[in-house]
């Protein structure tokens, strides 16, 4: 470990216990300096730290991302969720909400609503500065045995956040079903979580404080984070991935023009000091890998060794595009671009029979150095909200544009070779054939542009994903999902090794988020909001019920795909099934005697029924 590898490690920490410090003295919003709630969400191969108040998976009291769980070694130090935009009453005024690394930042705890004073937001910090974490066997043991003498309902389900009162109006802020209809949450009316994943955690925040990370002002808006994943051991994609739902409320009286979303993540794959950058433009992602095939301990880290991973934050769903009446579609031709996209991954719900719900993917990305602008002054960190929303726009700090080959930046020989052809995405690869990077233009001198090709020097790496430009109104929403997708052909036996198998994780976790919307739970693309829950019986159909040795579940009368499970009284998984709405037979022979829920879902709406096995 060098002298310099360990002086950044610590740089990085002393950054996080500053603005920690700082913030011990802020007294206005005093909520924010209480302790704050974390929880470990490790329901699969990853060990994440969620925050109550901030950014995603920062090491600050616990283990941040480890992966995989209980190893001892981390692939991100710390992610977050950017948005800026000018605000449409005076265009020369950026707005921003902004977080790095630790999380007393540009947001704080708690609902929003437009009129609230510091008063109010201030005792709301207090009441919410904490997690909602909900299981999925929770959820379901509730639906099986609520009103059944004996039964308690847990602590979970009652404390979650589903509705509160402001100036006498009740207003909802966590996803829930409302059995009685009345806009209450309620769990003692039968009212439950609605939830993604088989655990999930909820926060909600505002950007109502000041804003001490960018320097700006917010939007007068409300954010609701969903961070969940899947324990399913045999898609091992989705049991090496983390997803995360941002939702966010414009509940104020701006109008942003032009605005952008960016997904910021400091990517530490082991050893922070000899990583590698990328981004994949078909794929939708961008990714951290180790920059050679032998990760060394270091910075106080531990190394991964031979054969290291790879580290993807993919991009599921951005703002949905302004309407255009149409179904748009999927083209190479660059003279359709950009009604049309050339590949499925930068972009989500083209080409699928429904007009103007397509929704924006990764629309660029851009890496910036480790330096301070005092020393890097057009490449280093963002400071202020100029320089935020001009690494979110696609601009260096000196307002000149990203530029394809070498550094990016139009004062490297790459670049200039390239002929100074600006571009979208930094350090490409080979990921883009049809060139959506340079609008259609092939480049010639670099038709490979990555970070080992450019002979550059591994080191510490961070990068921000961004999805834009949108507008964003009083009352709007804009929900905003991605992946972490955790990937290690820890054997090399995998063709491409860990950069291959990350690529065939993504494409199936694209896959599944987007057609099967049913996985497990809640469904992926859907928002929750959306989903009704029919409990009419005459749906499906059992028989034999009671049942011994097997048990037909009619789906006939469903048009598409449907997904058929079967849990026992506490909510375990015993059957899970997709199927064309047909009739299946289920083998119960191994079933205990006993109430088991049959659930068929698709994606907008769910049912389910008793099933009783009897010996």
């Amino acid at each position: 470990m060098t002298e310099k590898a360990v002086e950044r490690r610590i740089v990085k920490i002393e950054i996080m216990r500053t603005i920690f410090l700082v913030f011990l003295v802020v007294t206005i919003f005093s909520a924010r300096i209480n302790a704050q709630a974390v929880y470990q969400l490790n329901i699969n191969n990853i060990n994440a730290a969620i925050y109550s108040q901030g950014g995603l998976f920062s090491p600050y009291e616990t283990q941040g991302f480890e992966a995989p769980g209980g190893s001892g070694l981390s692939t991100i130090f710390a992610s977050s969720f950017w948005l800026a935009g000018y605000d449409s009453d005076s265009l020369n005024f950026l707005r921003a909400n902004i977080e790095t690394y630790d999380s007393f930042m540009d947001l704080t705890t708690g609902p929003y609503q437009f009129g609230m004073d510091s008063t109010t937001v201030n005792s709301l910090a207090a009441i919410y500065n904490r997690v909602y974490p909900i299981k999925r066997a929770e959820v379901i043991n509730f639906q099986v045995n609520f009103g059944t003498p004996g039964y308690q309902i847990p602590q979970n389900i009652l404390d979650w956040p589903g509705t509160y009162s402001f100036n006498s109006l009740n207003y909802v802020i966590a996803p829930f079903h409302d059995q009685n209809q009345d806009g209450i949450y309620n769990p003692y009316d039968g009212d439950y979580p609605k939830m993604k994943g088989d655990e999930a955690v909820f926060i909600v925040r505002n950007d109502f404080a000041p804003h001490v990370c960018s320097g700006g002002t917010g939007v007068g808006s409300e954010y609701h984070f969903l961070i969940y994943a899947f324990n399913d051991p045999i898609v091992a994609s989705l049991n090496n991935t983390v997803f995360a739902e941002v939702t966010i409320i414009n509940r104020g009286s701006v109008s942003l023009e032009n605005a952008f979303l960016g997904c910021w993540t400091d990517l530490d794959i082991g050893n922070a000091e000899d990583d590698f950058i990328a981004s994949n433009v078909a794929g939708g992602y961008y990714y951290g890998y180790n920059g050679d095939t032998f990760d060394d301990p270091g910075s106080g880290q531990y190394g991964y060794g031979n054969n290291p991973p790879v580290q993807a934050v993919v991009f599921l769903g951005g703002p949905k595009y302004a309407s255009d009446g149409l179904d748009n579609g999927i083209d190479t031709d660059p003279q359709s671009w950009p009604d049309a996209i050339p590949y499925s991954g930068v972009g989500a719900f083209f080409d699928d029979g429904i007009i103007d719900n397509e929704r924006m993917g990764m629309t660029g990305f851009r890496h910036y150095f480790l330096n301070d602008q005092s020393v890097s002054p057009a490449t280093g960190g963002p400071n202020n909200p100029d320089s935020y929303y001009k690494y979110l726009s696609g601009k260096w700090l000196d307002g000149t544009p990203l530029f394809y080959g070498g550094t990016g930046h139009l004062s490297s020989i790459g670049a200039q070779n390239n002929g100074l052809t600006p571009c979208n995405f930094a350090f490409p690869g080979s990921s883009d054939p049809y060139w959506w990077n340079t609008n259609g233009q092939p480049m010639v001198q670099t038709p490979i542009w990555s970070e080992e090709l450019m002979m550059n020097t591994p080191s510490d790496r961070r990068g921000v994903g961004t999805c834009g430009p949108f507008n964003f109104l009083p009352g709007d929403t804009v929900v905003f999902e991605v992946a972490y997708v955790f990937a290690w052909d820890s054997l090399g036996v995998h063709t491409g090794g860990s950069l291959g198998l990350v690529d065939d994780y993504v494409n199936e976790v694209r896959e599944l988020w987007t057609y099967d919307t049913t996985t497990l739970y809640e469904s992926f693309a859907v928002n929750t909001s959306e989903i009704e829950h029919d409990f009419n019986p005459d749906l499906i159909g059992l028989f034999p019920n009671p049942s011994m040795d097997f048990v037909n579940i009619d789906c006939s009368i469903v048009k598409g795909k449907v997904r058929i499970e079967i849990f026992d009284i506490g909510g375990s998984l015993l059957f899970s099934k997709l199927d064309l709405g047909s009739i299946i037979t289920v083998d119960v022979v191994d079933f205990t005697p006993g109430y088991y829920l049959v659930r068929v879902s698709t994606s907008q709406w769910q049912t389910e029924k008793k099933l009783i096995i009897i010996k």
